[in-house]
């Protein structure tokens, strides 16, 4: 076991931080005490060997070179790395790695700042590592990948956030009464490696009063006592000595010119530097050590408060100073800064905020202006379709009266030609019983006719006849008289009928005419009364078209409306997804299923407007409308605080959002004004 080991180790103490140096190769050129402890490697054994000497061979190579990656990019990088010991013993450390600068600004190697593992964070990356391994042995570029991809399935964002987070929530706090490093330690170092316990500044006297004296002695042994001459030896082994002691002293004071140097070079700034090679040196080594544990502090303190703010200054949520490497004051300072980061990073999330919810705003005024002026228009214009309707519904309410006027008139009229033709049917039924009498006296004057010339014949034949005898000829004669004055009498009836009958006939023409007056008057009163209602029905048409027209309009009105509410939820749901779920919930309706969407697909629109081309080109900026409001959603989702691209995706998906609505908007009108501008031509 080596000299500087301490047992069993799995990672470094409470407490305890561990710190390495590199150049930019990553050969190590200092390590501290705590390093060399833990690690179980001397000072010698380190310094100028590569750093993945302490490399555990189960440590996946990729997430390693993930962190010279970020280190070449003047980034710090952090990793949860698996160490071997000298003797073989795996332990884990928290490392955080750092470019160093000189004071030109160029970079010149790397510090590496190891603190203690949590044991949570042991359990979580151990096996995460095991198959990034056995993913790396197949595919390099794939084991970092694996590493993301397994973070994420454990509900992290990333491999450096979680381990800041991590180690900051479960970091131990500064133990009580502890000065900084172990005094008990700093002696064993010390006893290590000074030849003897102290080196005084004065050994340069001594040195030259022993060598006076020595010769001195030595010349007045020879000279008064004759001795012997190997004590002339003793001149030389005392000037064998003092160069002995002079080369410590020159080491000495080469390690106190290096000192020298390191601190004037930490007083500009680079607190990189540090003094090795200081074994055997006694105190003038323990002021090295010292001097070199405190340059750890303070450039631990500077490297973490500097990277801190200017982690948290580009939205770093989860950075925090680490303050496990310092004590006392640098501690204390470094909580306090933390403290202030916490602030900071609130002014930065209002501040983000405000930004973004700024240019929602401009965005959402500069075109809520719009919408409300066009909705503003389609009121004015809706205003006077109704106003027109109105006006054409009095029009048609005066022609109905008037019509109801010519109606009664029209009735009255219709009585009264019921009442002549009910005279003129009277007149028809006497005019058919006198024509009756007429028949039957015409059939009687048929008859006597007969029976005269029947009476003449048989006249003639007696005549004829009798010769001389005309008695019978008399006979027929009065028989001839007798049908005469019948055929009298029955003209005379004749002429009374005929009389009667021109009367009747006389008071016919009479009721005719006057049932022509009549019928002459109604014929004109119903011209009237088609004039005026076929002007009520070309109102009635009119009034329904316009009627149509404005319930069209009403409803691109509503849609439009819909739209601005849809739009004013999307705003709602991106300020704060957890509190407007239910404005969130209304946004993720896609564009099948929201009012317009199925008026579209399904209701009077596609009855009505389908074969329309303003209706064929509404579904494509309608979806778009749908889509980007949820992408911009999702996006608030995320961690938009602390990251401006997510901040200007979401403005820029709600610029689409806004776009894509004013062309639905617009389409809209299109389609109504396609469907109703013939009417009105």
């Amino acid at each position: 076991m080596s000299e500087f080991d301490s047992g069993p180790i799995n990672t470094p103490d409470t407490g305890d931080t561990m710190v390495s140096i590199t150049n930019l190769e990553g050969k190590i050129t200092y390590v501290n005490r705590v390093f060399m402890r833990v690690s179980g490697y001397h000072e010698k054994q380190l310094i100028g060997f590569n750093h993945n000497l302490v490399r555990h061979h189960t440590m996946p190579r990729c997430v390693w070179h993930r962190v010279w990656k970020r280190l070449e990019k003047n980034d710090e990088a952090f990793i949860l790395v698996k160490n071997s010991s000298a003797t073989g013993t795996e332990y884990w450390s928290f490392s955080a790695l750092y470019p160093n600068y000189d004071a030109q600004g160029k970079k010149v190697g790397y510090c590496a700042v190891h603190y203690p593992a949590s044991e949570s964070m042991i359990r979580l990356i151990e096996p995460i590592y095991a198959k990034v391994l056995e993913a790396e042995s197949r595919d390099f570029n794939s084991g970092l990948d694996c590493l993301e991809q397994l973070l994420k399935d454990a509900g992290h964002d990333s491999y450096s956030d979680y381990l800041l987070e991590a180690h900051y929530k479960e970091a131990p706090t500064e133990p009580s009464g502890r000065p900084g490093y172990q005094p008990t330690y700093a002696r064993q170092t010390s006893s290590n490696s000074a030849a003897w316990p102290f080196l005084n500044t004065q050994i340069n006297i001594a040195q030259g009063v022993h060598l006076g004296l020595a010769t001195l002695v030595t010349a007045a042994g020879q000279y008064f006592y004759s001795a012997s001459p190997w004590f002339l030896l003793y001149p030389l082994i005392v000037f064998a000595v003092i160069v002995y002691i002079r080369r410590i002293v020159h080491r000495a004071l080469k390690v106190l010119h290096r000192v020298h140097h390191t601190i004037k070079r930490s007083k500009m700034g680079e607190f990189h530097h540090r003094v090795n090679d200081i074994s055997g040196l006694g105190e003038v080594g323990q002021v090295a050590w010292e001097m070199n544990e405190l340059l750890d502090q303070m450039q631990s303190f500077y490297l973490e408060a500097d990277s801190a703010f200017q982690d948290v200054s580009e939205g770093q949520e989860h950075r925090y100073a680490i303050s496990t490497a310092v004590s006392g004051a640098p501690y204390r300072s470094l909580e306090q800064l933390n403290t202030g980061l916490d602030a900071i990073r609130q002014v930065r999330t209002i501040r983000s905020r405000n930004e973004l919810m700024s240019k929602l705003n401009e965005v959402n005024v500069g075109c809520l202006v719009p919408n409300l002026t066009t909705i503003q228009t389609d009121l004015s214009a809706v205003i006077e379709e109704i106003r027109s309707a109105l006006n054409t519904s009095t029009e048609n309410r005066q022609d109905v009266e008037a019509s109801e006027r010519v109606i009664e008139t029209m009735l009255q009229q219709l009585s009264n030609i019921t009442g002549v033709l009910s005279n003129i049917q009277d007149l028809v039924i006497q005019l058919d019983q006198d024509g009756s009498r007429v028949v039957e006296a015409l059939t009687l004057i048929s008859d006597i006719s007969e029976q005269t010339n029947l009476l003449a014949l048989n006249a003639s034949i007696e005549a004829a006849r009798a010769g001389e005898h005309g008695r019978g000829f008399a006979v027929v004669a009065d028989e001839v008289r007798t049908l005469a004055g019948r055929s009298k009498d029955a003209a005379e009836n004749i002429s009374r009928i005929i009389d009667t009958f021109s009367e009747r006939s006389k008071q016919m023409r009479i009721a005719s005419e006057q049932a022509g007056g009549e019928a002459e008057a109604l014929n004109r009163d119903i011209g009237g009364f088609h004039e005026t209602f076929t002007r009520l029905a070309t109102s009635a048409i009119d009034t329904n078209k316009r009627l149509a027209h404005a319930s069209d309009k009403n409803f691109t009105i509503l849609a439009k409306v819909d739209h601005i509410v849809y739009k004013q939820r999307t705003y709602l749901g991106i300020q704060d997804t957890q509190e407007h779920t239910e404005a969130i919930n209304a946004v993720s309706v896609d564009h099948h299923n929201c009012r317009l969407g199925k008026w579209y697909d399904e209701g009077i629109g596609y009855e009505q407007f389908r074969h329309l081309n303003s209706f064929k080109k509404l579904q494509e900026p309608h979806e778009a409308v749908h889509k980007c409001a949820r992408f911009a959603v999702e996006l608030a989702s995320n961690n938009w605080l602390s990251n401006p691209d997510i901040r200007d995706e979401i403005v820029a998906a709600v610029n689409r959002a806004e776009s894509a609505s004013d062309e639905v908007m617009s389409l809209l009108d299109a389609m109504v004004e396609e469907k109703h501008h013939s009417h009105y031509s």
